[in-house]
């Protein structure tokens, strides 16, 4: 007769963050005939404060509508905080020119490692000391498979 093994529940840990961007790198820039300016490669960097905090940084692609400013945005993230990382990948909108919202998923290192963090975001753009530069509110859940 063997021992049953007791498994923890997963847990499901939520938070809620602001997020602040600078650019850092342009990256490579063009505009199509039907005024779709596309961007490949920007990166930002930036910090997260609130119930989790540390530093990101986003290696992005875009393309916007300059007649509509109606346009995508997906890339990599990688966030570091004080006893791990998580890395990901990212996916969201831009409307008005300045208006953003997406979601965002990783994974864990270090302290974070088997972990999975699942994000959303909802903020603007704007320039600060002639920087392009998002600020957003964030909200997700850590879940750890360990309880």
């Amino acid at each position: 007769m063997s021992t049953p093994m007791v498994v923890a529940p997963a847990t499901k840990t939520s938070f809620k963050a602001k997020m602040t961007m600078m650019l850092v790198n342009p990256g490579k820039m063009w505009t199509t005939n039907g005024s779709i300016q596309q961007i490949k490669g920007a990166v930002a960097e930036g910090s997260i404060t609130g119930d989790i905090s540390g530093s990101a940084t986003v290696t992005e692609d875009e393309a916007l509508n300059l007649k509509t400013g109606e346009g995508c945005v997906h890339g990599k993230v990688v966030m570091t905080t004080a006893g791990g990382t998580f890395e990901g990948s990212f996916a969201g909108f831009v409307t008005g020119f300045v208006k953003v919202w997406g979601k965002a998923v990783g994974h864990g290192t270090g302290v974070f490692e088997g972990q999975k963090i699942m994000v959303s975001y909802k903020g603007h753009s704007e320039m600060i000391d002639g920087v392009p530069t998002t600020i957003a509110d964030v909200e997700g859940i850590i879940l750890s498979p360990h309880g």
